[in-house]
């Protein structure tokens, strides 16, 4: 798995947004009515879409170690995309699943035409201004885990094993393997969230809610 931002992920794939020259080739429209259709999806509209990313995960005691007791995390100021959910899109999402660094290959046009808010203060995202219609968004948490660090001591453990005949010995094979030192501590991860949502003509304000 990438370890570059999700942020990075997607302009890679839309070059076009940075204002480089160069498209990839599967950003670039088959026909000239997809580019026409992804841009009439994600042109101005009266419909609010909101909701707040997090991760839940075990709680870190003093000694690094994870606990069993959990809570959610949530960050501000992280980016949330927003594309319109073309035909490639959805193929993209149905191949991938929940990896985003894999859907941004195969975003399509639709890279060209995308909307970008951030988190607030309290982890929640608002996009103002949306066409009731299909999206699929995008984003990442950031999040801290205990986990386990295996050091190596330069040091290496022999195991020697005999082969019987009888009585006595007939061979022996020896297995040679580093010592490790383990201790506790504490990474960092990017929970990825990819979640197709749908804007619906009969209500002015679409709320996810707590999204995971």
């Amino acid at each position: 798995m990438t370890n570059l931002p999700l942020s990075a992920l997607v302009a890679s794939s839309a070059t076009a947004v940075l204002g480089l020259s160069t498209v990839p080739a599967s950003a670039q429209p088959s026909r000239a009515e997809d580019t026409a259709s992804v841009q009439a999806a994600m042109n101005v509209g009266e419909h609010i879409l909101s909701g707040r990313p997090g991760k839940t995960r075990y709680e870190i005691d003093e000694k690094k170690r994870a606990t069993r007791k959990t809570e959610r995390i949530v960050t501000k100021n992280e980016v949330v995309y927003l594309f319109p959910h073309t035909p490639a899109i959805d193929a993209a999402v149905r191949k991938f699943g929940n990896n985003p660094a894999a859907i941004a290959t195969e975003l399509g046009v639709a890279a060209r035409y995308k909307a970008r808010t951030f988190t607030d203060d309290d982890g929640f995202f608002r996009f103002r201004g949306l066409k009731p219609g299909r999206y699929l968004l995008m984003t990442a948490v950031p999040y801290e885990a205990a986990t386990i660090t295996a050091d190596d001591t330069g040091k290496v453990r022999t195991t020697t094993f005999f082969d019987y005949n009888g009585w006595f010995i007939s061979g022996a094979t020896s297995v040679s393997e580093p010592i490790y030192r383990y201790r506790n501590t504490v990474s960092k991860f990017d929970h990825p969230i990819v979640k197709v949502v749908d804007v619906r003509p009969d209500k002015p304000q679409t709320a996810l809610g707590e999204i995971e």
